[in-house]
């Protein structure tokens, strides 16, 4: 059998086509720009389609050794491999992340985004859940958070908090709440896992211009994306028993 004879391995999984031999990709057609290790990560998914892959495994099929602790190659290429694919084919959800598990290829039409005072959305991260509030779009499966154009991908318990905060926006949640809600046991008093995954999204979302996350002493924590300026006139009306309007043109006044 000569070259030109060898069996192209080609791997079709819903609307996406791989061609391995060739380096290529599509969806419905359209060309995906990728190569190298995140052209090799999207063969491997689709050498296992709807199957649970670790970060091991992908690591080896991959990079042809084994992962070693704190390695974050595979974090960092899934999210250039998911971002070429929603470039590629936005309707469509194509990776899906199982945490503590793994990450698994099952292509899933996207549902449109929902309001934040839907209650019962994203209660476990369904298939191409997503919630907008203000600025603030929030794509669990991906574990991606979009603000205002800016792509940012949380921890997944982060994730977590995140979609628990955004599902009840406006309202003060305790830190007891959370953590029962999420870590699924009884908040121990010494225990700051709360408050460690508030301060890494308040550090990952922090945009300038914009408050998200609300600190309600010995109550617990609130988030509602408000402008900056309007929090302080908000603040400064609170505190002289005027209406904001009236504690801005006051603030303007004396400046």
């Amino acid at each position: 059998m000569t070259h030109s004879d060898t069996p192209r391995e080609i791997l079709t999984v819903g609307p996406l086509e791989v061609y391995v031999d060739e380096e290529l990709a599509r969806v419905d057609g359209h060309a995906i720009v990728i190569s190298g290790h995140t052209f090799g990560l999207l063969a491997a998914f689709a050498r296992r389609p709807g199957e649970v892959v670790t970060r091991e495994v992908l690591y080896r099929d991959v990079w042809g050794a084994t992962l070693r602790p704190g390695d974050r190659s595979v974090d960092v290429i899934l999210n250039k491999l998911r971002r070429a694919l929603r470039q590629s084919a936005p309707g469509w959800l194509f990776i899906h992340t199982h945490p503590h598990r793994g990450y698994r290829l099952a292509p899933t039409l996207r549902s449109p985004p929902r309001a934040a005072d839907d209650r019962s959305i994203l209660a476990s991260h369904g298939a191409g859940a997503r919630l907008v509030v203000g600025p603030v779009e929030i794509v669990a499966p991906d574990l991606l958070v979009i603000v205002q154009g800016r792509e940012i991908y949380p921890r997944a318990r982060d994730m977590d908090v995140l979609v628990l905060l955004a599902t009840n926006a406006g309202r003060v949640l305790s830190r007891e709440a959370i953590f029962e809600a999420i870590w699924r046991r009884p908040l121990m008093p010494s225990d700051r896992s709360v408050d460690v995954a508030v301060g890494h999204l308040r550090s990952g979302l922090a945009t300038p211009g914009w408050e998200f996350f609300h600190t309600h002493f010995r109550r617990g924590y609130r988030f509602e994306p408000v402008v900056r300026a309007k929090r302080r006139d908000q603040t400064r009306a609170a505190r002289k028993g005027l209406p904001a309007s009236q504690a801005s043109a006051s603030g303007s006044a004396t400046a």
